[in-house]
């Protein structure tokens, strides 16, 4: 892509921000895509965590280039009778919310992670359209099962539940397993799994996620102030309305969001 026409294109956007009034924007970049180097100079971009993939042409070749210990637990679902599926439909879509529900609020999950309605109409919509819900069952019970969205190249994990009581070790290993298969069999080149909770290197999901995976990525996100006065007046007024936060809560990418 050449500098003049990102010139122009960052130009373009910028007078639209302008006549929209835009203050501020939060920009999250696409770890895959790398697209970081396209940003201008007057974003201030940051590094967030680490995200992690897996490589499906190992996978197309009928390999599981997990660690050993992945392979194991696969192999212990598997005997003591998990069978990973294709769920399809609404029933299923709803079994899976459900199931997911539960999981949230046993592990405690901040509140963002319990979305409304509007969420997961939306979702489903786009499940029918480019995604699939994949689960595992014993004796027909549902005892993991993950949102999987596809792309041209690359499919992306989004969310997933599991029982805590009556389920399987190793279930939620199955159902990547059946999703890396499934994405190989389509033609994908990889499957993202994305990072932990947190930035932290010794993240407990990025530590298994990283189990599963065969590829390491840099996930950036980036802050761009389109109105300096306006965003630092409203930085001010913001600040003073919060004056019992402390530490890292005050520095903010941008004042305003937990991220």
């Amino acid at each position: 892509m050449s500098p003049r026409f990102l010139e122009s294109a960052w130009g373009a956007y910028d007078e639209w921000c302008k006549s929209q009034y835009v203050v501020a924007e939060f920009v999250r970049l696409h770890p895959l895509l790398k697209n970081e180097r396209l940003l201008p100079e007057r974003v201030i971009r940051t590094y967030d965590r680490e995200t992690v993939s897996i490589d499906l042409i190992d996978v197309g070749a009928g390999g599981q280039p997990y660690s050993s210990k992945a392979r194991n637990m696969i192999r212990r679902c598997v005997k003591a009778g998990g069978v990973a599926v294709t769920l399809s439909g609404r029933p299923a879509f709803d079994e899976f919310r459900t199931l997911y529900s539960h999981t949230m609020i046993r592990i405690g999950a901040p509140g963002y992670y319990h979305w409304d309605e509007a969420y997961f109409e939306n979702l489903y919509s786009l499940l029918e359209r480019t995604g699939v819900v994949i689960g595992v069952k014993r004796d027909g019970r549902l005892l993991a099962a993950g949102l999987f969205l596809k792309g041209a190249r690359w499919m992306h994990y989004h969310l997933s539940a599991s029982l805590s009581e009556g389920g399987i070790p190793g279930a939620v290993n199955l159902m990547l397993h059946k999703a890396a298969l499934l994405g190989a069999q389509e033609g994908l080149s990889h499957l993202h799994l994305g990072g932990g909770t947190s930035g932290d290197a010794e993240d407990s999901l990025l530590y298994f996620k990283k189990s599963m995976s065969t590829l390491r990525h840099q996930f950036h996100i980036g802050r761009r102030v389109h109105d300096e006065d306006t965003y630092e007046e409203l930085e001010c007024l913001w600040r003073r309305e919060h004056r019992d936060l402390h530490g890292s809560k005050m520095e903010r990418l941008i004042f305003y969001r937990d991220d």
